[in-house]
């Protein structure tokens, strides 16, 4: 009988999903394979993905997801780029780094060739419950962090961080100037011993 309460338990499968994968990967992937599979939601669908995720053997990776990321820069009327231009400005990119906080993928800085060494960091955010790219404001009251590239960073949980709509911050550490034209470039950011910390 325990093993047939816990064959058919939504919520321990799911459960164990959420601790293997995270929220964010679990939203990411009950989205796509509700899709397709029949049974989502129900136990059998997330015994099936804890197996897959729990072995590794297959990935793939999932154009549709993708193109509808990139369908929401098309139909932001607040753009005033075309869409490839929003495209390159938005998610192409490289030396940055990127955390998940909710069902958010937060980019932080990366290399740009048009960036000048007092600019700001650029923060780019994939909100996959809503299927769509954003570049979020800064608040009036924040630090204006420069902008960088190979930098490091990770989610933390701190009593000292202001109430916001999640938890978690991201704290960014280290980085150096990421336009690789200019003169500063690898030019190390200053106050490196500062906690930059980001949050939403």
């Amino acid at each position: 009988e325990l093993q047939e309460r816990s064959q058919q338990s939504v919520d321990l499968w799911r459960g164990l999903c959420h601790f293997l994968l995270g929220e964010t990967s679990l939203l990411l992937h009950d989205r796509c394979w509700s899709t397709v599979a029949a049974d989502c939601g129900t136990p059998d669908f997330y015994r099936r993905l804890f197996k897959a995720a729990w072995s590794c053997e297959q990935f793939c990776y999932d154009h549709s997801v993708r193109e509808s990321l990139l369908q929401s820069l098309r139909d932001n009327p607040r753009c005033s780029q075309d869409y490839s231009d929003a495209k390159q400005e938005t998610v192409c990119m490289s030396g940055h780094s990127a955390e998940a906080i909710g069902p958010l993928v937060v980019q932080i800085g990366g290399m740009r060739n048009v960036m000048g060494p007092d600019d700001l960091v650029k923060v780019s955010v994939l909100n996959l419950d809503e299927r769509r790219i954003f570049e979020p404001a800064l608040s009036e009251d924040s630090t204006r962090p420069l902008q960088r590239m190979r930098h490091s960073t990770c989610v933390v949980r701190a009593p000292f961080l202001p109430q916001s709509a999640f938890r978690e911050a991201i704290l960014v550490l280290g980085g150096h100037d990421g336009n690789m034209r200019s003169p500063s470039a690898g030019t190390p950011r200053p106050a490196v011993k500062t906690l930059l910390m980001i949050n939403f």
